[in-house]
């Protein structure tokens, strides 16, 4: 019987490659290669800028890019995979080169997308949209994109006309907000509905409170009404709006107010109404308006039995 034969079958029958076998004493097996130590630096593929607190991770060994971008992993195997995770980038992953070295990795900006609205027509705003120290403006159908937010950050907005608003960026990274109208651009969009002779959208607006002696569907019925007789509103300018304390004045047959409201936006303005003889003029006037809860600025219809 062969000794080596014999010893390398029971070897074998356990499993063991001969390549692992020590032989003897000062012999070797296979030797493991060395380690991998790779420096790099994270940059912006389009700005070229450092990118800092980007997350490298190859197994179990992790890193994180300091303020320039750079970052140093040890103990990698040759080819291993490496991982770079930023909240504001895509996902890359690159492979350790087969010695020590130096790398460069580029990481493509991912973009939050969205629309900003007006609570009043619901279409789209041109909108300013801010993020730290970066600001784009939006499409005049309300839509933008703006690099850099990562899920979780807010976006201001701001659009003419309407109050400043945030939205908080979320895991998807596509958003939607609505703004709100100033009193000032509610009175103009109320005479815009009218000029189209939309009576429902401007009556839904009146002040709940006028509800104890008129409806919406009054409101409807009168506009009208009027329109029919040749009385029609096209056009409006606001000379100023000044917020102060009113008081609405009694309704004898509703039994309704006096009633006292804080913050009342006061709207000195000109109308330009049509007359049943062909012509237009000239209406000067104060209109007052309150903010509800809902964030919309309501009117307060007329009526003769409210003195």
């Amino acid at each position: 019987m062969k000794v080596g034969t014999t010893a390398n079958r029971l070897l074998t029958s356990l499993g063991i490659g001969a390549a692992l076998v020590v032989v003897g004493c000062g012999g070797s097996g296979v030797v493991a290669p060395p380690s991998v130590r790779l420096a790099g630096v994270a940059l912006d593929a389009t700005s070229h800028q450092p990118i800092g607190g980007v997350q490298i991770q190859a197994g179990t060994k992790t890193a994180t890019t300091a303020v320039d971008g750079t970052f140093v992993l040890t103990g990698l195997s040759p080819h291993e995979s490496v991982s770079l995770v930023a909240c504001a980038f895509q996902p890359t992953n690159v492979i350790a080169p087969s010695k020590s070295g130096k790398l460069t990795v580029r990481l493509t900006e991912l973009p939050v997308t969205g629309t900003v609205v007006s609570n009043l027509t619901h279409t789209g705003l041109a909108a300013d949209v801010t993020e730290a120290t970066v600001t784009t403006t939006g499409k005049t159908d309300g839509t933008f994109s703006i690099q850099g937010p990562c899920p979780n950050g807010i976006l201001s907005l701001s659009s003419a006309g309407y109050a400043a608003g945030t939205v908080t960026v979320g895991d998807t990274r596509k958003v939607t907000a609505t703004l709100l109208a100033d009193p000032a651009t509610t009175v103009l969009q109320e005479v815009a509905w009218e000029t189209v002779q939309n009576w429902a959208a401007e009556c839904v607006l009146i002040e709940p409170d006028t509800l104890a002696y008129t409806s919406v569907k009054a409101c409807i019925a009168l506009l009208a009404n009027e329109a029919r007789q040749g009385y029609q509103n096209v056009s409006e300018v606001v000379h100023s709006v000044t917020y102060t304390t009113w008081t609405f004045p009694r309704c004898s047959h509703a039994r309704f107010g006096p009633k006292t409201y804080a913050h009342v936006a006061s709207i000195n303005y000109t109308l330009q109404q049509t007359t049943p003889g062909g012509g237009v003029t000239a209406i000067n006037g104060i209109q007052h308006m309150v903010q509800t809860a809902d964030g919309f600025w309501r009117w307060f219809p007329l009526s003769s039995n409210c003195t």
